[in-house]
């Protein structure tokens, strides 16, 4: 099954946070999770110092919903890195193209 998120996955922490001025439901749930998991990775960190950060003492959620959320955080960083994949890939032909279409503008302008 194929889900479609109606939100970009952020790429950054700036990103991550203008979430919060967005109604609260799964989808900016998920859209915030991707985004976190997109950013650790690109940073080098792994599953597993993610985790701790999540598991880390906090004034925001007790014990048990750290564990929740760290057990949350595993599911999806084994499930986001065919997306993180495919949507990579994607970007790449993206840019490959256009960079491919300015390249025959100013060969078509030189000429």
């Amino acid at each position: 099954m194929t889900y479609t998120m109606n939100y970009p996955i952020p790429a950054n922490t700036e990103e991550i946070l203008a979430l919060r001025d967005r109604p609260i439901d799964e989808e900016i749930i998920a859209t915030a999770l991707a985004g976190v998991i997109k950013i650790a990775r690109h940073q080098g960190q792994s599953l597993e110092e993610v985790k701790a950060q999540v598991l880390n003492d906090d004034r925001v959620l007790d014990k048990l919903q750290r564990q929740k959320l760290s057990n949350l955080v595993a599911q999806a960083w084994e499930k986001i890195p065919a997306f993180n994949s495919e949507f990579e890939e994607r970007e790449k032909e993206e840019r490959a193209f256009e960079e491919n279409s300015q390249d025959n503008l100013s060969h078509l302008a030189s000429a």
